[in-house]
C-alpha cells in the first residue's frame, strides 16, 4: 500500500530581469526511487530554464583568431579578456568593461611582424545571443610593419568587435580596428 505524501517542489527563476516564482504541488509515492526521480526532474527544469543572462561570460575569455591584415597580411594571434568591471558602468543596460591583452603574429611578403595589443573593452550585451564591443588601447608592433620602418613601434589602437554567443561560454568573433585589421575567432 502506497501512502502519498504533499511535497512542495519551488524555485525561483530569473527571466529577462523579472522575477518568476513557481511552485507546484506535488503528490508522490514515499518510494526512494520517486524522490530521486523529483530531484531529476527538477534539475533539468532548472538547466533548460531559459537565461537572460547567457551571452554575458562572467571570468576571464580566451580567444583565439585568425588576422587579415590591411595590406594582405596573414596571422593568426590570441587575446584573454579579463573583466576589471564585470557588473558594468550602466545601470540601464548590461555591459562588463575588460582589459584584453594579447598577441597576434603575422606574415607579409616574406617579412614577420608582431603585434602585442592591450586594450580596454567595453562590452554592451544586446540580447542572449550577441554582443557588441568598443575598444580603445595601444599596440606594441615588433617587426617590419608597413606604417612603422622601425624594428619596434607604438602605435595606438581603436577596434569595434561583435560576438555571437551560441551558448553560455563560448562565441565567435569578428573585430575590425587598428592597427592589426579584421580577426576572426572564438571565445571558450
Amino acid at each position: 500500500m502506497d501512502i502519498a505524501h504533499r511535497h512542495m517542489v519551488g524555485f525561483r527563476a530569473m527571466h529577462l530581469g523579472a522575477r518568476l516564482e513557481l511552485a507546484t504541488i506535488v503528490n508522490l509515492p514515499t518510494r526512494r526511487g520517486s524522490s530521486l526521480a523529483l530531484a531529476l526532474v527538477a534539475s533539468l527544469a532548472l538547466l533548460a530554464w531559459p537565461s537572460s543572462t547567457c551571452a554575458q561570460i562572467s571570468g576571464v575569455r580566451p580567444e583565439v583568431h585568425l588576422d587579415l591584415g590591411y595590406h594582405a597580411d596573414l596571422g593568426f594571434g590570441v587575446r584573454v579578456d579579463i573583466p576589471i568591471v564585470p557588473e558594468g558602468l550602466l545601470t540601464t543596460a548590461r555591459d562588463d568593461l575588460a582589459i584584453s591583452p594579447g598577441v597576434d603574429l603575422l606574415f607579409d611578403d616574406g617579412e614577420v611582424w608582431v603585434g602585442i595589443p592591450v586594450a580596454l573593452q567595453w562590452n554592451f550585451y544586446v540580447n542572449q545571443s550577441w554582443s557588441v564591443a568598443p575598444e580603445v588601447g595601444l599596440a606594441l608592433l615588433l617587426g617590419h610593419h608597413h606604417r612603422h620602418h622601425d624594428d619596434v613601434a607604438v602605435d595606438f589602437l581603436l577596434a569595434v568587435g561583435g560576438r555571437y554567443h551560441f551558448n553560455d561560454r563560448n562565441a565567435l568573433v569578428l573585430r575590425i580596428g587598428w592597427p592589426i585589421g579584421i580577426q576572426f575567432g572564438v571565445t571558450f
